[in-house]
This record gives C-alpha cells, structure tokens and sequence, in this order.
C-alpha cells in the first residue's frame, strides 16, 4: 500500500493545506498579497532567530565571537535551513546578538 502525498509549491495558488505525513506536520500557505522580498524577509529572520539560539547554546554571546564561519558550522550542525547562511543572514545574527545584549 503507498501512500502518495503532494509536495506544497510556492507558486501553487490553491489554498488547500498540505497533508500531513509522519515526518512533517499540517502547513498552512503563507499569506496572499505580500511581495516575494517580504516573504523572504520573513523566512530569513526566522532562520536568523534559530541561528541565535544555536549560538547561545553552544556558548556564544558576543558578536564578535559570532564569525560568518562559526555561523555556518553551527547551521550545518543544528540541520538549520537546507543550504549554508548567507553573509545577510550572518549580519541579521550579529545583530540579533547585538540587540539581545543591551
């Protein structure tokens, strides 16, 4: 018996939700009527946030310490986001690390 389960894509205009299989949950689609670079800026702080936390875990607390290398390691460590972190995205952290040490 195979189950067959459609995969959502991001330019699918359906609004039906994506069903859910036993390694990942329901996914609602994100909002209509945003501008792509709004979505991506969404997902990037998103990600930026779990870096974040990645780091305070290991000992990080300084952006000093939080290198474009070290950044990476740790995504690739942690399974975070499907591709290594961009030098924006290694900014975003530095600056979330920034804002949470005042």
């Amino acid at each position: 018996m195979t189950a067959t389960a459609t995969a959502f894509q991001p330019h699918d205009t359906s609004l039906k939700a994506v069903p859910a299989t036993p390694s990942t949950p329901m996914r609602k689609p994100l909002p209509r009527g945003k501008a792509k670079k709004w979505y991506q800026a969404v997902n990037r702080r998103r990600r930026a946030a779990k870096l974040v936390l990645a780091l305070l875990d290991q000992g990080i607390y300084t952006p000093s310490r939080a290198t474009n290398g070290r950044i990476r390691k740790i995504a690739t460590q942690y399974n975070i986001g499907g591709t290594t972190p961009s030098d924006i995205t290694c900014e975003l952290v530095r600056q979330y690390l920034r804002a949470a040490a005042r």
